[in-house]
């Protein structure tokens, strides 16, 4: 039996799936995901990292503007790359938050919370853990959506063509082109 360590690293390429699934279904939803009875919405921001799994890999480092609107970002993708970090903007509900997530290890860096309300530091701090909890327990929602359409076996029949269609694509295909399960967010 393998540590947990090793498990971890087998694994690790979870990550980059997920990112760029995100990528994929943020370009079907406009970035609006229903989690339960809240709607998110998640914006890949100015950093974007694409990475081979090859031992001799090279990385391609896209910032500034909206680097997954790029010809070099779609290239990337084409040439088998996947995400390996990026940097988000995720709302849910009046509350922003900005930070950049590594695939291989879905470490939050960099975070950007929304202002705090509170004016007593003891209840600014509570506050700050509050909003901390949320943003990981929306990521590891969103992370838990992914997984679970990954074990499905639509996931080879369905979802991998219609990935597949999208990076073949030289651009963001319209929302109708691919198989999209609403129009106005997709529901996890």
């Amino acid at each position: 039996m393998s540590s947990r360590s090793e498990r971890i690293i087998e694994k690790a390429f979870l990550g980059g799936e997920f990112l760029t699934w995100l990528w994929y279904a943020c370009d079907q939803c406009d970035g609006r995901f229903q989690l339960g009875d809240d709607l998110i919405e998640v914006r890949f921001d100015d950093l974007l990292v694409l990475e081979s799994l090859l031992a001799d890999s090279q990385e391609n480092t896209l910032k500034g503007g909206e680097p997954t609107q790029s010809a070099e970002a779609r290239l990337g993708l084409q040439l088998g790359k996947k995400v390996s970090q990026a940097k988000l903007r995720l709302q849910r509900g009046e509350r922003e938050y900005r930070f950049t997530i590594r695939g291989s290890t879905l470490d939050l860096g960099s975070t950007k919370l929304p202002a705090v309300l509170a004016k007593a530091e003891e209840e600014q701090f509570y506050e700050r853990l509050y909003l901390l909890e949320e943003l990981d327990r929306t990521v590891n929602e969103l992370y838990l959506a992914f997984l679970r359409r990954r074990l499905l076996p639509a996931w080879e029949s369905e979802t991998l063509p219609a990935l597949r269609a999208w990076i073949a694509s030289p651009s963001s295909p319209a929302a109708d082109d691919l198989p999209s399960p609403s129009p106005a967010a997709l529901t996890l």
